[in-house]
């Protein structure tokens, strides 16, 4: 195994505080019926990331698609800090 970088270390401590909730999520993802080629079940699964990242501090757009997914823009407060 390799040496993690400082911000890899970061991330992995910050994923290692919230095994419980990464595997919710998870769960909720599998559970949310979105076929490839079902728009509604596609932006469920959307929904479910989009309050993901709200609740963890990122600002979230919805993107409207009328045919496919709607897309989910997520972001940093401050994305040059690299700190979340």
């Amino acid at each position: 195994m390799t040496d993690m970088t400082p911000e890899e270390t970061k991330v992995a401590a910050w994923l290692g505080e919230r095994k419980q909730a990464m595997i919710d999520l998870l769960r909720e993802m599998v559970d949310t019926d979105s076929g490839s080629y079902d728009k509604a079940g596609v932006d469920r699964a959307g929904q479910v990331l989009a309050r993901f990242h709200e609740k963890n501090g990122l600002a979230v757009e919805i993107l409207p698609d009328a045919r496919y997914g709607d897309a989910v823009k997520a972001r940093l407060a401050n994305p040059g800090a690299n700190d979340q």
